[in-house]
């Protein structure tokens, strides 16, 4: 029943086993996560944003060249007689091939249209291209409106010429818008792998901090292991003290036993707790209803201790003892008392004077010596004892008055 008593308290209590819910370790780790899926998607997004611009603005580039290759050969094919091609249909498609150019340098009519290019170097070469290309419009109304535009003409060959230098700007427009997204997309690439990088590396920095965490929670929890240990072995001792306390005091219950003489049972006790709690000297005095105190024995004592006026002694500790029903404790006055041995005699440093009480009625007082103060569980034993003795020091004590009555 005591064990359980003394270990209830260890085993109720928790043992850190490890830790439930959202660190913020934990909430770090999930913020990085998401972190990475938003830059995925980010990725993803940015990715086909930019092949879909690219590519919007390429297909623009090569319209524009179909567009002016279809006109250059309408307007030939009219000049050479062919009645089947219209004149309106050539300006339509350079005005068409117009309209894209400017949309491509940001100038159509679409604010921020998806095609425009950010290039300064792309949208110098596209003032260039559009200047030809109205260049070229003018050579072809020219031809188309005079006399002078026939094959072979002067006017045919500024034309032509006119012509070629458009579609070698054109495809080097689309050769330098090439080489602007291969580095848009290489440029992305590297920015995307090092942000993975660095996510990485947080992501890293948090499984040690987890890993950390965890070796702390487990030390954490070998520490209250081994403190719960510890006080599971203080409660053992702690318990195997208790009965060996009891053991002790059932000894001096059984050295009591059959006993009848009062100054016979003093001595056994006296002897008995001088030598288990190092008390080098005591008293034992008997308080007699009718007379008050009677020194009963002693303990390596002088003689003179016991020689006092009873007055001395009911004004002294010992009476004290008597009125309060409780221990006195005191300091030694000069040479109120001595420890006598076969060396010499020496005054002690503490002296405790303890009551036992049966029923509220002080029956006997013992007073003990020691040369330091003693601890509180040599004292606790002291008291625990003279407590359990009382009753029967009281029985003897009153068989004793009897026989004291009957005999006068």
């Amino acid at each position: 029943m005591l064990m359980t008593a003394a270990t209830g308290g260890i085993m109720q209590q928790p043992l850190h086993a490890g830790r439930t819910g959202w660190s913020g370790i934990h909430r770090l780790l999930l913020l990085v996560m998401s972190a990475v899926i938003i830059v995925l998607a980010l990725s993803t997004w940015h990715t086909d944003r930019l092949v879909r611009t690219f590519t919007a603005q390429i297909d623009a580039i090569m319209t524009v060249r179909l567009q002016i290759t279809e006109s250059h050969l309408w307007l030939e094919e009219i000049v050479s007689g062919d009645e089947g091609e219209s004149q309106a249909g050539v300006f339509v498609l350079i005005d068409q091939a117009a309209l894209l150019l400017q949309r491509l340098s940001g100038n159509g009519r679409d604010h921020d249209d998806p095609i425009e290019m950010q290039e300064q170097r792309l949208r110098s070469e596209l003032a260039v291209t559009s200047g030809t290309l109205t260049t070229f419009r003018s050579l072809a109304r020219e031809r188309l409106e005079g006399t002078e535009g026939a094959v072979g003409s002067a006017l045919d060959q500024r034309f032509d010429d006119t012509y070629e230098g458009l579609q070698d700007s054109l495809m080097s427009l689309e050769t330098d818008l090439q080489d602007v997204m291969q580095r848009s997309l290489k440029r992305f690439v590297w920015q995307q792998a090092l942000m993975i990088v660095a996510l990485a590396g947080v992501f890293v920095w948090i499984l040690m901090l987890l890993r950390r965490k965890e070796q702390q929670d487990q030390d954490e929890h070998v520490r209250d292991l081994q403190k719960s240990y510890a006080e599971l072995e203080t409660s053992r001792a702690e318990l195997a003290r208790q009965n060996a306390r009891r053991a002790l005091i059932m000894q001096v219950s059984d050295n009591l036993q059959g006993i009848e003489d009062a100054e016979k049972m003093a001595d056994i006790l006296l002897q008995f707790l001088c030598r288990e709690g190092n008390a080098p000297a005591a008293a034992f005095w008997i308080n007699d209803p009718e007379e008050g105190l009677e020194p009963l024995t002693g303990y390596a004592l002088d003689s003179d201790h016991f020689n006092a006026s009873r007055e001395d002694m009911n004004d002294g500790p010992v009476g004290q003892a008597v009125r309060l029903g409780k221990p006195v404790v005191m300091d030694v006055p000069g040479r109120y008392l001595l420890i006598s041995s076969a060396s010499g005699e020496a005054a002690p440093a503490h002296i405790r004077v303890l009551p036992l009480v049966h029923d509220g009625v002080v029956v006997a007082v013992a007073e003990f010596a020691w040369f330091s103060v003693p601890d509180e569980d040599t004292l606790h034993l002291f008291e625990t004892v003279l407590t359990s003795v009382a009753v029967r020091f009281q029985l003897v004590l009153r068989r004793r008055y009897q026989g004291q009555l009957q005999m006068a």
